[in-house]
């Protein structure tokens, strides 16, 4: 296990290096820059455009400044906002923890849900409630986020209040009129949840399904029914035990999707996480922030990955990485 660990780590380096040319050049390729919001002010003459130019670095060819971006990277400095002069480290520590509010809600509420109802639809094969789930499951697969939640808005808080029903919240994170308490951060934080896991539940009831049908024709499973145990303790003790396994890879394999998705409902919702401040930053072309978070996040993923590889060949010991 050791080395393998020593190994994956190494790994890591070309890895993470290649994520870093990549963001680093789509960031600084695209149309426009951090000055161009100056171009058109009146009063701003070319030379003061030259100026702020040379000030940002943004004067030097690209490949100085990935080199010098990197070099910054590796002493652990993410850069400063071109636009707010803040350091990136600092931007992305203040909105991290509402973004993790929000996906581990997401992951929370996703295994709350498609883990029974895979392993019912499994356990009654072909019947209705299968069927149902199943159309369900694919039917969400190919919901957009974004539709879904928009139609959440006019749903749960539009006609709902001119229903004359109890309504939740469009968007934030707490009421602006002095709110703020837990009842009111649960209800704003209720639809971009489920519209986060809404995807993510699909998937993994999907996934579940299959695998428990999977387990449930193995020979161990027929001989613990033989020995006349409970259909309970078959089911959730020797199949779904080793049916769920696989999921802890999945998991990890779907952060990346969790996140990204964060970014289209943080949106939609004006969730102040990290999504929210990619797209912020998107638009004002401000390219450290970018570069910052969607490195952290890779990072974050690269992580995530390895630590599911020893989570798994600890509960599975027939997995051994030697």
């Amino acid at each position: 296990m050791g080395r393998y660990i020593v190994a994956r780590l190494i790994g890591m380096v070309p890895l993470i290096l290649g994520i870093t040319i990549v963001t680093f050049a789509i960031a600084n390729l695209v149309p426009g820059s951090p000055v161009t919001q100056y171009e058109f002010q009146p009063g701003v003459r070319p030379e003061d455009i030259e100026r702020i130019r040379r000030q940002l670095g943004l004067d030097q060819p690209i490949h100085i400044r990935y080199v010098q971006w990197l070099s910054h990277v590796l002493r652990g400095d993410l850069g400063l906002s071109l636009i707010t002069f803040r350091p990136v480290s600092e931007l992305i520590l203040e909105k991290l923890p509402n973004t993790l509010l929000l996906t581990v809600t997401a992951l929370l509420l996703s295994l709350a849900f498609s883990i029974p109802v895979g392993v019912l639809a499994a356990v009654r094969r072909n019947s209705i409630f299968d069927q149902i789930a199943t159309i369900s499951a694919v039917a969400g697969v190919a919901v957009p986020t974004f539709w879904l939640g928009l139609m959440l808005i006019v749903l749960f808080a539009v006609k709902f209040r001119e229903w004359g029903l109890p309504a939740l919240p469009p968007g934030g994170m707490y009421d602006l009129r002095g709110g703020g308490g837990l009842l009111d951060r649960i209800e704003h934080l209720l639809l971009p949840a489920f519209t986060l896991a809404f995807v993510q539940t699909a998937s993994w009831t999907r996934y579940i399904r299959s695998q428990m049908i999977e387990v449930l024709r193995q020979d161990y499973i027929r001989v613990a029914e033989a020995k006349g145990l409970p259909q309970r303790l078959v089911i959730f003790r020797h199949g779904l035990r080793n049916a769920i396994l696989p999921l802890v890879t999945l998991l990890a394999l779907d952060l990346p999707t969790l996140f990204s998705g964060a970014v289209v409902t943080e949106t939609i919702f004006t969730w102040n996480g990290l999504g929210r401040l990619i797209v912020d930053s998107t638009f004002k072309r401000d390219y450290t922030v970018v570069m910052g978070v969607v490195l952290f996040i890779s990072f974050l993923t690269v992580v995530a990955n390895l630590l599911a590889d020893i989570l798994y060949a600890q509960l599975d010991p027939r997995i051994r990485y030697d």
